[in-house]
């Protein structure tokens, strides 16, 4: 079999991989460009306008710089495909054989606008802050849907449109990727932020699933797919949680907080839900797929698949040390005097999110 062949080939398999996983479903490049470049000023605003602190704005601007100039490399390469295929249709373009030379070019491209996204090390600064300065709801959209136009693009463009450059980029993806998912549950030890301690939590996980679709193995494309989906209702239940207590006590500082469980019952209750989803315990949505991802990539690398267990191991040390942190331990009356447990409202708001990571897709 030639080498052009065997790119074929494994062309192929990827378009049927990303094709018949369900998820990915538009089929114009051209639109998720303009939905992330279009999506960049509202979050701005919902930042800068309604952020809760006094560095909402430097937070503003950094997330509008680095998302809006990642999304000029993809809007700049767009152009170049037209040029070779007439069209815009991905359906064509998976179709279409690009030049080596070419392919690499896209692939930076690509890559340099979705890593923004993901967000992966380097870029992912933008993140944390953007999360700590956002109202809760700005946090909840923010962690809800960016990070997922990140990785759809990895799979539903660059990786079946450019498999060479792929293959041969594959070090790019996994060296900030593992940074990634050692570097973030480490570096929540330090923070003192209920929400910056979350806030670093989507970035390990998002990554797990960046190596999961570079992997170039069915069981990590496959596997890929469930943190993808279960990224949307966890963190987001996380952050409403830190959002009830700080609506109530105006503070996000960790150390005080502790002893909520014996005074308000239904809140810690939601949290230790969404803190074993987060740690993607056995029966949630996110636990099929880290297992399939560590076999996809010990298949490729099993350096990388060391570190993405030592990850996993990380992450649920620091979820529950976060929980048992915020929940556990004795009251502090000489910080916080009243207590008052979610209401009705606030509890269905939390149903969805609960039974989304709760669910084994």
């Amino acid at each position: 079999m030639t080498r052009a062949d065997d790119g074929s080939s494994g062309r192929s398999r990827m378009m049927r991989k990303s094709h018949g996983s369900g998820y990915l479903l538009e089929l114009r490049p051209t639109t998720t460009g303009q939905f992330r470049f279009g999506a960049t000023p509202y979050s701005t605003i919902i930042i800068g306008v309604w952020g809760p602190r006094q560095k909402k704005i430097k937070a503003a601007y950094q997330f509008f710089l680095y998302t809006s100039l990642g999304s000029v490399f993809m809007l700049l390469a767009i152009p170049l495909i037209l040029l070779q295929t007439g069209t815009t249709d991905s359906k064509i373009s998976l179709t279409t054989e690009f030049s080596e030379r070419r392919q690499i070019f896209l692939w930076i491209a690509s890559f340099a606008s979705f890593s923004v996204k993901v967000p992966m090390v380097p870029v992912h600064i933008w993140s944390p802050e953007a999360h700590v300065e956002a109202p809760t709801a700005g946090s909840v959209i923010l962690v809800g849907i960016p990070s997922k136009l990140g990785t759809h693009g990895f799979l539903r463009f660059s990786i079946p449109m450019f498999p060479e450059a792929t293959l041969r980029s594959i070090p790019f993806i996994y060296t900030p990727s593992a940074i990634a998912i050692i570097y973030t549950p480490s570096t929540t030890s330090r923070q003192i932020d209920l929400k910056k301690i979350i806030a670093h939590s989507p970035v390990a996980h998002i990554n797990l699933v960046t190596i999961g679709m570079s992997s170039r193995a069915a069981a990590g494309i496959g596997g890929s797919i469930p943190p993808m989906s279960s990224h949307g209702p966890v963190p987001p239940a996380l952050f409403l949680c830190v959002g009830v207590l700080y609506d109530r006590h105006k503070t996000r500082l960790a150390r005080y907080y502790g002893g909520s469980v014996s005074t308000m019952p239904n809140l810690p209750t939601i949290s230790f839900s969404s803190t074993l989803a987060n740690m993607s315990s056995p029966g949630t949505s996110s636990f099929i797929g880290e297992f399939p991802i560590s076999v996809g990539a010990f298949q490729r690398n099993s350096l990388v698949a060391t570190l993405v267990a030592l990850g996993m191991i990380l992450g649920a040390a620091y979820s529950l040390w976060l929980y048992n942190r915020a929940v556990s331990g004795n009251l502090k009356p000489d910080f916080l005097h009243k207590f008052s447990d979610p209401n009705g409202r606030e509890v269905s708001i939390f149903l969805p999110f609960l039974v989304g990571g709760a669910t084994v897709l």
